[in-house]
């Protein structure tokens, strides 16, 4: 049985990301991040939808500053790749 290319943002997908976004992101809290992605409509969304709705919740993690922001989302990126890619990634 094939998996839709959506599902890889699922709930594991999201509990495996809060792990370097909790190193990364001072003040980052993994439930509010969890109840922010997660909500009733979540699952009726599309590939696109919750790749928008992703980057929509980090934004609020993020601080305000740009230089900052983009400090953090390059020090993400290399958490990832430390802990290197989810059993269920298409790496």
């Amino acid at each position: 049985m094939s998996t839709l290319l959506k599902d890889l943002y699922s709930q594991s997908f999201y509990h495996q990301l809060s792990i370097p976004l909790k190193t990364t992101i001072p003040g980052f809290d993994k439930k509010t991040f969890l109840n922010k992605i997660l909500i009733p409509a979540f699952e009726a969304y599309e590939l696109k939808e919750r790749m928008a709705h992703t980057a929509h919740v980090l934004h609020h993690f993020l601080p305000k500053d740009y230089s900052k922001a983009a400090t953090l989302v390059i020090q993400l990126i290399e958490a990832i790749k430390k802990e290197g890619p989810a059993a269920s990634s298409i790496e």
